[in-house]
């Protein structure tokens, strides 16, 4: 091999582990001012939540989409155009309004569009001294679209739409605007504030894929519902050996910085420094404490922006060693990761956590009720500090409650798997 072969061949294994990797065909990519390129899906998947969007998107091996810049919003729009508009205009979206006039063909059309990653809550108690907390639920910082002023019934600014963000104001469900939805006027993609559990007809998710990601898993999505309060299924595998490593004392407000990537299911217990343990069923998780200070939304992009969700709870054993070392036993509430919802015939309740299980486990005459007294309470029943429908959670003092989801509570348990070293 002659001398110049071999330099160019080792300049281009050089340059080959930096060059823009590719997500598969059905993602649409771009590359961004940052140099990395991200790809892009709209997925329609009729009457969802915000919730049930972002399990979409994880499944997929995304998140649901933040934007950061014009040209990126408008490219989105571009790509979502056209799956938006078949929500719209056939049977591929349910209609939610009769048509009787141009608002409520309108109002039909907000309901058949798309969720994005933007959760805006504004806090005004008194009015002159409010306070925004602003948040892309994949963690990534608010620096396009971010409005941190009061409601303006003409505001007209773009990404938002005429009128938003409306912030205080509220559905007709009685529910905060604290989520955000895209919509084409005119083909120009807009922006505006909607409840969290607004049914909408699709998501479009977000995937870095420069980055070293996770598998991207086509299983459907499920939703189940139960009219059963709170429960927790008896463990009966087998024993296996159990290690706890915790000092909360000097770990809960000291923030650990990951690998730039966005998830690794090799993480290895404790290379990361956080805290873990493997249960009973074989399943292994680290644990972090944040101070966040925030909705739960901006809880869940505290604990994306180190590749975790909030904590979820699975079963009775994990619920004591979260209690015992995660439970805000200084009277301080901690948000866990579980959001209920009355279904729109207000029979069931949908009770599900981030990684769309089941928020409950079944309880027997051996078992401990986790709640605090009173809780959970019917999930239409409003948060007295008007902060919306009681549809989160948090831990406090070993037993969970129920609150709005937009109250500003000042810490967040992060979770994710791990695999025991």
């Amino acid at each position: 091999m002659s001398i110049t072969s071999l330099i160019s061949l080792i300049l281009f294994s050089l340059i080959l582990p930096y060059a823009h990797c590719s997500c598969s065909s059905k993602w649409t990519t771009r590359v961004d001012s940052d140099g990395s390129t991200y790809g892009y899906l709209a997925i329609i998947s009729d009457l969802i939540t915000i919730f049930e969007g972002n399990t979409i998107c994880k499944q997929q091996g995304g998140e649901v989409v933040s934007i950061h810049s014009p040209e990126e919003n408008n490219f989105i729009g571009q790509i979502a155009g056209p799956l938006m508009k078949l929500c719209q205009q056939t049977n591929a979206c349910q209609q939610r309004v009769d048509h009787n006039n141009n608002r409520t063909a309108f109002l039909d059309m907000l309901y058949r569009s798309f969720w994005i990653g933007l959760s805006r809550v504004q806090f005004a108690h008194p009015l002159d001294n409010p306070t925004v907390h602003s948040a892309w639920l994949d963690g990534t910082p608010v620096d396009y679209g971010r409005y941190d002023g009061l409601p303006i019934p003409n505001r007209d600014v773009r990404p938002w739409a005429y009128g938003s963000p409306s912030s205080l104001n509220a559905t007709t469900s009685g529910e905060i605007e604290g989520c955000t939805q895209m919509f084409l006027n005119d083909n120009d993609p807009q922006w505006n504030d909607i409840s969290c559990y607004a049914l909408l007809g699709g998501v479009i998710c977000k995937r870095n894929c420069s980055a070293n990601c996770p598998n991207e898993d086509n299983s459907t999505t499920t939703t189940s519902s139960t009219t059963t309060a709170v429960g927790l299924t008896s463990q009966t595998t087998e024993e296996t050996t159990t290690e706890v490593h915790y000092d909360e004392a000097t770990t809960e407000d000291i923030e650990t910085s990951t690998p730039n990537s966005c998830g690794n299911n090799s993480n290895i217990c404790g290379a990361d420094g956080w805290k873990w343990k493997c249960f009973k069923n074989g399943k292994c998780y680290s644990y972090h404490k944040y101070s966040v200070k925030g909705s739960y939304w901006k809880a869940l992009a505290k604990c994306r922006k180190h590749h975790a969700s909030v904590c979820s709870i699975e079963t009775e054993e994990e619920n004591e060693h979260v209690c015992k070392h995660y439970c805000g036993c200084n009277g301080k509430d901690v948000w866990i990761d579980m959001h209920r919802m009355v279904t729109e015939d207000g029979t069931d309740i949908v009770c599900l956590d981030g990684e769309d299980n089941k928020c409950y486990y079944e309880t027997d005459s051996t078992s401990k009720n986790p709640w605090a007294k009173g809780c959970p309470a019917d999930a239409s029943n409003m948060d007295d500090g008007k902060y919306g429908k009681k549809n989160c959670c948090v831990i406090s003092k070993g037993k969970w409650k129920d609150v709005g989801c937009t109250r500003p509570i000042s810490k967040v348990l992060c979770k994710k798997e791990c695999v025991k070293p």
